[in-house]
């Protein structure tokens, strides 16, 4: 199975339990995929702080770079160098990006993420404050 995990506000909020569940799910043979907003580089740099810098147990989905590589949005940065573009293009991009790699389970803290209509075969389970909570398919 293809699960992918969202950093702030999820891995994050407790990486503890994360350092543990990622590479107990790898070892049952699921495949990893941190799916975030920020670019690539700053993914690693914060996995790092959160001592989850084992990057070959997992792929990296940048929303910023998806949305700037493959979908080719209108973006732009901010004085602090941080990635900005619509609010649509960003909320469904993390389900795009589900949909192109065949991710079957988005763990995320935002309900915005959810697109069924985009990622039809990804169930969303909503990770807020340390709790599991699965979205609805519609």
């Amino acid at each position: 199975m293809k699960i992918g995990i969202d950093i702030h506000g999820t891995i994050d909020w407790d990486p503890q339990f994360w350092r543990q569940a990622i590479p107990l799910l790898v070892t049952l043979g699921h495949q990893i995929y941190i799916v975030s907003g920020p670019e690539e580089e700053q993914i690693k740099a914060r996995l790092k702080e959160l001592e989850l810098g084992y990057i070959g147990d997992f792929y990296l989905e940048s929303v910023a770079d998806y949305l700037k590589d493959e979908r080719k949005v209108p973006y732009w940065y901010d004085k602090n160098h941080e990635f900005w573009t619509d609010e649509d293009s960003w909320f469904r991009a993390k389900a795009q990006i589900c949909e192109d790699r065949g991710i079957d389970v988005l763990i995320d803290n935002q309900y915005e993420y959810f697109k069924p209509e985009i990622a039809p075969d990804t169930v969303f389970v909503l990770y807020q404050k340390g709790r599991f909570v699965c979205a609805p398919k519609t």
